[in-house]
């Protein structure tokens, strides 16, 4: 189930990719509103800018997720606001959920074009091409069954009260100094590790070579390149070197994925196809089919699809 934040993104990379190469997308961008004399978010902004700087395109987006179609109240009200934003030149409306016939009748007497995301259930042509959506799809990969156990500097005797005022909340910091990106506490330096030991202990001349189904015991020595420490009181304990241990098993999941088509309401025109598949780990995979009869590949971050609201995205 593809949440508001997900229809956003998902509709971003789809705008981008059924526009000219060269366009600038953002999501969430605040644009000038002369009517309020002040500056308030649109979904979706696509530029064309020229080699001397100059824009001569300034495309502004409303997307809407729905339950409902959008009727005549919720399009007014978007019409109004696009409207009032001199600095945009083509305004739009997606609908993840349709509209009502007011709805269209009242965007297309303000010049507002109107999209569609809608499911894909049935052959669609795109570009002269027919595509069918009954298909699946496998992922495979490793999952910990027992585990993983995590020994941050096995080789390190630390001082038990030390090692006591560890928590899972302790910060982490890289061999700069800096907070540690993404996994900044301690304990999202060893989710990190867990999800990705497999992963990095191949790199590290450790392959793991296991059919489908079968379990296996696992110890990963793993270095760590960024060096990090965590930081208590003055003292500074790293946690560049990590043990890992448990059982892992190999397996494969198959997976329906979600089929949607965006669609120009104008003329009813599919501008493309896509099939998004949610992965274990919580990403977003996908693949797109375009006018120009090419397949793109959508990948939509989990940490992405956590935010709560977009601001100043670019997508590229």
């Amino acid at each position: 189930m593809l949440t508001p934040t997900d229809i956003h993104f998902l509709v971003g990379l789809l705008t981008l990719i059924s526009r000219p190469e060269g366009v600038e997308l953002e999501l969430g961008s605040m644009v000038f509103d002369a009517a309020a004399e002040e500056h308030r978010d649109v979904d979706i902004t696509v530029r064309a800018v020229g080699d001397d700087g100059t824009v001569s395109v300034f495309e502004g987006l409303e997307v809407k997720d729905h339950t409902r179609p959008l009727d005549v109240t919720h399009v007014e009200q978007l019409c109004a606001k696009l409207r009032d934003m001199p600095a945009i030149t083509d305004r739009g409306i997606v609908s993840a959920s349709g509209y009502t016939k007011g709805a269209v009748n009242k965007a297309r007497h303000s010049g507002v074009t109107l999209y569609s995301l809608i499911e894909w259930t049935a052959p669609v042509e795109i570009a002269t091409v027919t595509l069918i959506p009954n298909f699946d799809y496998v992922e495979s990969g490793y999952r910990w069954v027992e585990g993983p156990h995590i020994h941050f500097s096995p080789n390190l005797e630390l001082p038990g009260s030390l090692v006591q005022q560890l928590r899972p909340e302790t910060p982490v910091f890289d061999k700069t100094g800096a907070p540690l990106g993404a996994p900044s506490t301690y304990k999202a330096l060893a989710d990190r590790l867990a999800a990705g030991a497999v992963n990095v202990a191949k790199t590290q001349g450790h392959a793991l070579e296991i059919a489908v189904g079968e379990k296996k015991p696992v110890v990963y020595n793993i270095r760590l390149s960024d060096e990090p420490f965590a930081l208590i009181g003055d003292e500074r304990i790293s946690l560049a070197e990590a043990r890992l241990t448990g059982v892992i098993e190999y397996v494969e999941q198959r997976g329906l994925p979600l089929c949607k088509i965006l669609v120009r309401l104008d003329d009813q025109q599919p501008l493309l196809a896509c099939a998004v598949f949610e992965m274990s780990e919580g990403n977003l995979g996908g693949l797109a089919f375009d006018g120009n009869r090419q397949f793109r590949f959508l990948h939509i971050p989990v940490a992405d699809r956590l935010l709560r609201k977009i601001y100043g995205r670019r997508l590229i």
